[in-house]
C-alpha cells in the first residue's frame, strides 16, 4: 500500500483524534475514511448562451450561439487564402 505524508492544522489534527475515539476508530485512515464520503458531491452550474439565431432542418433545431459564430468564423478566416492580383 502506498503512503504518504500531509500536514494539517493541530485543530484539525485533534478534531480527527476526537472522532477517532468517539467512534471507536482504529487508525486515522479509518477515521478519514469515515469523514470523507465516498465520492465527490459538487454543484455544477450550467448557464446556455443566448442562440444567435437557430438552424431549422425539417423536424431538427440547431441554435448557434454567438461563441460558436464567431469560433468557426475565425476558422474559416484563417484557412482562407488570398490571391492579390499585381
Amino acid at each position: 500500500m502506498e503512503r504518504s505524508t500531509i500536514k494539517l492544522e493541530v485543530s484539525l489534527i485533534n478534531k480527527i483524534k476526537e472522532i477517532q475515539a468517539l467512534n471507536g476508530y482504529k487508525s486515522v485512515n479509518e477515521t478519514v475514511k469515515h469523514i470523507l464520503p465516498q465520492g465527490t458531491v459538487t454543484p455544477e452550474i450550467v448557464t446556455y448562451e443566448q442562440p444567435a439565431f437557430t438552424l431549422k432542418s425539417g423536424d431538427i433545431y440547431k441554435n448557434i450561439s454567438w461563441s460558436e459564430l464567431k469560433l468557426n468564423f475565425n476558422c474559416i478566416f484563417l484557412n482562407q487564402t488570398y490571391f492579390i492580383k499585381k
